[in-house]
């Protein structure tokens, strides 16, 4: 996997040299968006894709590089929480990458420190774009936000809230156990989801674990009302404990997409 990582940095080093190459292939822009009653603003950040490119999700999966996000000289801002519309899972090079085929924006809920001051955001933003080679890319961004601006981009990012995962109240989850088995770097994980009804076939199961915890892609299957997935794991250092309620499930499929926080040990 880390073998694989390194090779798709390589073609980057190559198409970044070439600035007329890669000017058209993607764009970044903040928006506004609107304030909400409790004080905070849900803004947005558009990344524009040329056909044919793909970007990554948070977790970008076997191949690909995960978004970086720097807030650094924002002012009147004490938080940033990215919210991540449902992702898809492509092939790079022939390994499994998550991310959207297509342009997306992701929603940014702003809190300010003060609500009654305007915002200032400064977002240096590294991400990766990727059609037959991977190229690695940065946004400088600036937006000032008076007190009760509300910006054209409203429909677009209130779209992508309603693209982001349900949770699991709301899809009507009843349990999820899960498993790691193993010891040393290469592990295997397996998980068993109980929903209250019967879920669509085509369903896929993203999994993300803590710092140096890697998972490979799922294989899902739908029984009913029950989706049991198993996924090799890979581990460095190889000694690392993984705690069940570290991880985060995000279910893809027909039904619309769940994520999950945690799941428990398995019954005896």
């Amino acid at each position: 996997m880390r073998a694989a990582f390194a090779a798709l940095l390589l073609a980057p080093a190559v198409a970044a040299a070439q600035a007329s190459f890669d000017a058209g292939v993607s764009e970044a822009r903040l928006l506004a968006g609107w304030a909400e009653p409790d004080g905070a603003r849900v803004a947005g950040l558009a990344i524009d894709l040329a056909p044919g490119w793909k970007t990554y999700w948070r977790a970008p999966g076997e191949a690909g590089l995960p978004p970086v996000f720097d807030w650094t000289g924002s002012e009147n801002v004490a938080a940033v929480t990215v919210e991540w519309p449902a992702p898809i899972v492509f092939e790079t090079f022939g390994l499994a990458s998550i991310g959207y085929d297509a342009s997306v924006v992701l929603p940014l809920v702003v809190v300010p420190e003060n609500p009654a001051e305007p915002i200032s955001l400064r977002l240096g933003f590294d991400y990766g774009v990727c059609e037959e080679i991977c190229i690695p890319e940065r946004a400088d961004l600036a937006l000032d936000i008076a007190v009760d601006a509300v910006d054209a981009g409203g429909a677009a990012i209130a779209a992508a809230r309603a693209r982001t995962p349900m949770t699991a109240a709301d899809a009507g989850l009843d349990a999820a156990t899960c498993a790691i088995d193993g010891a040393g770097r290469e592990r295997a994980f397996a998980a068993r989801l109980t929903f209250a009804s019967a879920r669509a076939p085509g369903a896929e199961l993203l999994v993300e674990g803590p710092e140096g915890v890697w998972f490979g892609r799922s294989e899902t299957a739908v029984d009913g009302a029950t989706v049991t997935a198993t996924a090799p794991v890979s581990v460095f250092p190889e000694s690392l404990w993984i705690a069940r309620s570290d991880l985060r499930l995000t279910l893809l499929g027909p039904d619309g997409a769940v994520e999950i926080a945690g799941c428990a040990a398995e019954a005896p």
